[in-house]
């Protein structure tokens, strides 16, 4: 399990810990409770050691009451803000795409390689990890980063994966999108991409960060795509990814610039 944090505050952290803590209440974890710490607008207004701080409070709470715990985030998170001392006696999930290998320098437990995994039942893309050492709910060794991966933790068909390599990725660039409202309770988002067998899907939600809804999958020959039965005078906001499948396998895009618009 894993939590999505945006406290800035060691008081939010209390917050919510005490929240994971009523939602696994009773249950029997297989793997540590991840605080995952990736919020740009918490990362960006604190210091390393207010981050490490926040992250104690969180992780010091869960294990008070019997659970393991570790922090979760991308390669450059970790390098770049998430530096504190503290930050060195906890499990890592490291997040790196688009590479052969995890090239984090620390020790880390598991690696989140790609986004982009197919499992049989399952409709979309789900994540590939790979857990670099055998780990459990109650371990709290940081281990190492030189260990080959044990297990795939989301055990995804492709073949590449299964064999603990991924095919090599499809590179497709992020789209700039323009966003207008020219007609009643409508949007029409504009991007500058084409390209063969590119497909670009269109999300919106009337919060910047969160509650986002895929719209519509559109092919990339029209460049445009129009959202209908929005709310007038209500504000929204837009973003767009590519997707392409070769053989089988779906890559995605990083999302584009989010766009907002007050609808008409």
């Amino acid at each position: 399990m894993y939590l999505y944090s945006y406290a800035d505050t060691v008081e939010k952290a209390q917050s919510e810990a005490e929240h994971v803590l009523r939602l696994i209440k009773g249950h029997t974890l297989t793997y540590p409770v991840y605080y995952d710490i990736e919020e740009k607008t918490v990362l960006n207004k604190l210091t390393a050691e207010q981050l490490g701080k926040i992250a104690a409070t969180f992780v010091n709470k869960v294990k008070a009451e019997g659970y393991q715990t570790g922090i979760y985030s991308n390669k450059s998170n970790f390098e770049t803000f998430l530096t504190d001392s503290q930050f060195s006696q906890w499990n890592k999930w490291v997040a790196q795409y688009n590479s052969p290998s995890c090239t984090y320098k620390g020790t880390y437990q598991i690696w989140q390689a790609a986004d982009t995994g197919t499992i049989d039942g399952v409709n979309g893309a789900v994540d590939i990890d790979f857990a670099m050492k055998t780990i459990s709910s109650s371990d709290n060794n940081p281990g190492t980063s030189t260990e080959k991966p044990a297990t795939s933790a989301t055990k995804p068909t492709t073949t590449a994966a299964k064999n603990n390599t991924r095919p090599a990725p499809v590179k497709l660039r992020i789209p700039t999108i323009k966003v207008k409202s020219s007609a009643k309770k409508k949007a029409q988002i504009i991007w500058n991409l084409k390209g063969n067998g590119v497909k670009y899907q269109v999300y919106y939600s009337t919060k910047k960060n969160k509650g986002y809804k895929k719209a519509a999958t559109i092919n990339s020959s029209k460049g445009k795509a129009t959202v209908k039965k929005l709310k007038s005078k209500k504000k929204y906001y837009f973003k767009v990814r590519c997707s392409k499948t070769v053989k089988g396998h779906t890559y995605y895009s990083a999302y584009s610039k989010i766009k907002s618009i007050k609808i008409k």
